[in-house]
């Protein structure tokens, strides 16, 4: 993904860079799930999101991750459903573990030899 400067920033701010603006996470994940084999797995995300508690923090957590069930249209017009799981974190082997973790139920949809070399 290209993350381009925002254009819509006021003359009277100063500029900053994009590093500046995504600190202090510096990895990015977005995994788009679809389909009947992956079913258990929003499931799981969604009741383990719904149970986060949101509240404002005096230093941002090294983990962040969000869930948006999306629905999506297949070529005879059948609203299936499915999810986006966005996540950032401050380093990349916490954004790898986490979403290791989080999509575990993958092994019995690509074998486990597959999901383990993803996650190496």
């Amino acid at each position: 993904m290209l993350l381009e400067a925002d254009e819509s920033q006021s003359d009277s701010l100063p500029k900053r860079a994009l590093g500046e603006r995504l600190a202090p996470y510096s990895c990015y994940a977005m995994v788009l799930l679809y389909g009947a084999e992956v079913q258990n797995i929003v499931e799981n995300l969604r009741a383990t999101f719904e149970a986060i508690t949101v509240f404002k923090r005096r230093v941002p957590e090294d983990l962040i991750w969000s869930f948006s069930q999306v629905d999506f249209r297949d070529a005879e017009e059948s609203v299936r459903e499915g999810a986006v799981v966005r996540v950032a974190g401050k380093e990349t082997e916490q954004v790898k573990m986490w979403l290791k973790e989080a999509l575990q139920g993958l092994e019995d949809v690509l074998g486990v030899d597959v999901y383990c070399r993803a996650f190496r």
